[in-house]
């Protein structure tokens, strides 16, 4: 035992004793996960020796990190993985949650939960309830996992504390975000590896390589549609030409990308983007038509896309309406409660043989849609729970005039969350982290709209 009159004479020596092991110990941690073969072993290693300082950042403001260096990375999520603990975005939405939760409490309030955020509690807890009856529990637990997670990150970060500077960061880090994915990108496709000019041979979609990790090209395109969208309305309000320039280069960079994966539902996607620009933004229409012809132009320019976007027809959407023609007849023979979270597959291959296809796709294939992905998961009753919820999401922002100073973050989410509710008619992106993020972010300006409401009504005068 040590004797608390040493312990009070010393007292001044035990922080930096003990702060120097921590950082010894952090840095040993650090030198030997750098010296590991996963691609994201540099990086964790990096993370892991600035632990300490980060620590204090997420305490000061989670804003800044984890939840900014979490939205840096969504676009990439698939290729940063950490062996044993999942990818780097999911280990940092994690530490984001915590640190929302720990933000909140300091606070001492919360903001009043949005009835979205009561629809999607019910979708989740009725995916979970399938299991009980799901024709595959493996992959019915590792979906249902993914989603839980972000949904719970969902759940926190829509009831913290926000104040619109903080958001306004938060922005900035996911544009930083997209044009660094869609450099990559670029990189990539100019500079193509050994496997992905085998995997060439045989298929003209070439996924994006990290190491032994891959990212889905529509994927990583519909993940761009996010920070375009923030910068397009950033584009359109400015009346500084420097600043309006920057945020064209930056937009022109990610359609670069965009145009790179030659991914038709992204840029069918944008173009609804624009479309609710059209009609969100009057003042600035010829502006967002301007834009609008600019895409067509890029679209027009490139071959690749064009022939892609002229033998949609001819291949059924590369094989979609195929795909979606057996997901169909799958979710007759489990129309009232579905095959269960995780079993598209398996009531696919069941329906596979009894549907005529013009486009043989083979067994086993993934929705490409995400109503249908849910509804022959969850049957009507699902489908009914989710389209309820979309609904409740895409209302959750109240309305605010066009000359406050919340009205460009309002319509800059508008337009993110209908354009990647048009992606999902491609792709499936339920469990997607840009979508999820979208969608927290939009809760997020909820808060600040309702907290700037209410101190109007406070301050206004008696009469």
């Amino acid at each position: 035992m040590v004797a608390r009159a040493w312990l009070g004479t010393h007292r001044e020596r035990f922080a930096p004793i003990a702060l120097a092991c921590l950082f010894a110990g952090l840095f040993l941690l650090a030198l030997r996960q750098s010296l590991g073969s996963n691609a994201a072993a540099p990086l964790l290693a990096i993370l892991i020796a600035a632990l300490p300082a980060l620590a204090i950042a997420a305490w000061r403001n989670p804003f800044v990190f984890p939840y900014g260096a979490y939205a840096i990375f969504v676009p990439l999520n698939l290729l940063l993985v950490v062996p044993a603990f999942g990818t780097v975005a999911r280990l940092l939405g994690i530490f984001a949650g915590a640190a929302f939760l720990v933000w909140s409490l300091r606070a001492r309030r919360i903001v009043t939960p949005s009835p979205a955020l009561f629809g999607w509690g019910l979708f989740v807890a009725l995916m979970g309830a399938s299991l009980i009856w799901t024709m595959n529990p493996e992959n019915g637990w590792r979906e249902l996992g993914v989603l839980a997670q972000v949904f719970l990150l969902y759940a926190i970060v829509s009831i913290a504390p926000v104040r619109a500077p903080d958001l306004r960061l938060v922005f900035a880090l996911i544009v930083a975000g997209g044009i660094a994915a869609a450099l990559l990108g670029i990189h990539q496709f100019q500079h193509p590896s050994s496997a992905q000019l085998l995997l060439a041979q045989k298929t003209d979609r070439v996924p994006l390589f990290l190491a032994d990790q891959t990212l889905d090209i529509n994927e990583f395109a519909a993940a761009f549609l996010l920070p375009v969208a923030l910068l397009a309305v950033t584009a359109l309000r400015a009346r500084n030409w420097l600043l309006k320039g920057l945020a064209g280069c930056g937009i022109a960079v990610m359609l670069a990308a965009m145009a790179f994966a030659a991914s038709r539902g992204a840029f069918l996607a944008l173009g609804v983007m624009l479309a609710y620009l059209i009609v969100a933004m009057p003042r600035e229409r010829i502006q967002v038509f301007a834009m609008l012809g600019f895409t067509g132009a890029l679209v027009a320019a490139d071959p690749t896309l064009v022939h892609r976007f002229l033998s949609a027809a001819a291949s059924g959407g590369s094989g979609r309406l195929s795909i979606w023609s057996v997901g169909f007849n799958a979710f007759k023979e489990h129309w009232i409660f579905g095959a269960g979270s995780g079993a598209f597959a398996n009531a696919y291959d069941e329906s596979f043989l009894r549907v005529y296809q013009a486009y043989d796709m083979g067994w086993s294939r993934a929705a490409h849609n995400l109503l249908l992905q849910n509804a022959v998961e969850l049957g009507a009753i699902g489908a009914a729970v989710l389209l309820v919820a979309l609904v409740l999401q895409v209302r959750i922002l109240p309305k605010v005039a066009d000359g406050d100073a919340l009205f460009g973050m309002r319509t800059a989410l508008m337009a993110a969350t209908v354009a990647l509710l048009a992606a999902s008619v491609f792709i499936d992106l339920t469990t997607a982290k840009m979508l999820w993020l979208t969608f927290g972010l939009a809760a997020q300006v909820r808060g600040v709209i309702l907290q700037k409401k209410a101190a109007k009504t406070i301050n206004k005068p008696m009469v």
